[in-house]
């Protein structure tokens, strides 16, 4: 299992435009840690895929982007579309 899937299929059933959640919320979806550069860096919730390992690949299957990093506190995902330029990635 790719190491974000629960958090996308957390997202995925989300009916609101928005979701915020804070770290420690995202900590028990996962059932894991977020790594210490997660909660201090925002630059780590790119919505870059890399790789099929990337942090990203936990919230554009689900038809979410990060809109909002706050350091320490967490992170609001908004829906997109399919046609955002953020979801090329998944257009295969």
């Amino acid at each position: 299992m790719r190491p974000f899937k629960r958090l996308e299929n957390y997202l995925h059933v989300q009916t609101t435009a928005s979701v915020k959640l804070t770290f420690d919320q995202m900590e028990g979806i996962l059932g894991v840690p977020l790594p210490p550069e997660a909660v201090c860096q925002p630059e780590w919730w790119s919505n870059t895929v890399i790789d099929g390992s990337s942090p990203a690949m936990g919230w554009l299957p689900a038809f979410r982007r990060v809109s909002r990093v706050v350091p320490g506190e967490g992170v609001t995902f908004v829906r997109c579309r399919l046609s955002d330029p953020d979801f090329s990635v998944l257009r295969l």
